[in-house]
């Protein structure tokens, strides 16, 4: 990661501009966003630059250094996340084109990508993001069980609007869809085995995430909202006992489910296989 060096005198605060490549970045690559910052509206005797932050799988010499020059903050992904983390998004990315079209851009199926998958996730051990990597290929292995089940509309990473003591914030929805009016809301826990789930994971999804979800699609768009917390480590009674303490709107079916509770499509069997590695992780 390189930031360029920040002004140590006060300054008004500034937005932010994002550039993210798959690939490995080229000067072409930075001149392309340094020009579509200028025609943004930032002017270098201003005191409201915006802060560009580009990130990609690398950066050629020649990139980094106009980078550099314009004070662009860069995020080398290979540094970042390390081969075996880039392995794993990749996988992940892969996995989801080949269940909504059969076939991933390498053109192998389904099964053989989760199974790449899983073996990305079962050498991130040592990886100091590990737990970020786990929690995409838990959310990747979620989006597909809804897909699985025929419900329509998945996506993952919803960024559901929320108002966090008058400030504009948003709560993420790691996966969601419909049928019809009624929603299906799944928060990712992966945890170890033998690690429960604990009341402030439950307090927030319940309390926060679900209630912005329902706010952002409607009041009147949702009968009923399946809002589960799908966790690889377990649910204490504790746990258990706090969710069924919480006042919560009447549509609302909660549960907390750990690996051997939730239904996978026999089609897409093989995926367990994701949630058995981060648990031994």
């Amino acid at each position: 990661l390189y930031q360029p060096p920040l002004a140590t005198s006060p300054r008004p605060s500034c937005t932010l501009t994002f550039e993210s490549l798959a690939r490995p970045a080229e000067l072409f690559d930075v001149d392309g966003f340094i020009e579509r910052l200028h025609r943004a509206g930032d002017n270098k005797n201003s005191r409201f630059r915006p802060l560009g932050v580009i990130g990609a799988r690398s950066f050629s010499p020649e990139a980094l250094k106009r980078g550099k020059e314009f004070g662009l903050a860069m995020v080398n992904y290979k540094e970042l996340f390390g081969e075996s983390g880039l392995a794993a998004i990749t996988h992940a990315q892969e996995l989801l084109a080949a269940l909504g079209g059969g076939t991933g851009a390498s053109g192998k199926s389904a099964d053989a990508i989760a199974s790449e998958l899983a073996d990305s996730v079962a050498s991130l051990k040592n990886n100091p993001m590990v737990s970020a990597l786990c929690g995409i290929a838990f959310e990747t292995f979620a989006v597909a069980v809804l897909r699985g089940r025929s419900i329509e509309g998945v996506i993952a990473g919803l960024d559901a609007p929320f108002d966090e003591n008058g400030v504009d914030s948003t709560r993420d929805v790691d996966a969601c869809g419909f049928k019809d009016d009624v929603w299906y809301a799944v928060e990712c826990k992966a945890l170890k085995a033998g690690k429960s789930v604990d009341e402030e994971m439950i307090r927030k999804f319940y309390l926060e995430t679900g209630p912005s979800l329902i706010r952002y699609v409607g009041k009147t768009k949702v009968k009923e909202c399946n809002a589960e917390i799908w966790t690889t480590g377990e649910a204490s009674p504790e746990a258990r006992a706090y969710l069924a303490s919480l006042k919560l709107d009447r549509r609302v079916v909660r549960r907390i489910l750990t690996r051997s509770q939730i239904e996978v499509p026999s089609k897409i069997a093989s995926l367990t296989r994701i949630m058995d590695v981060i648990a031994r992780i």
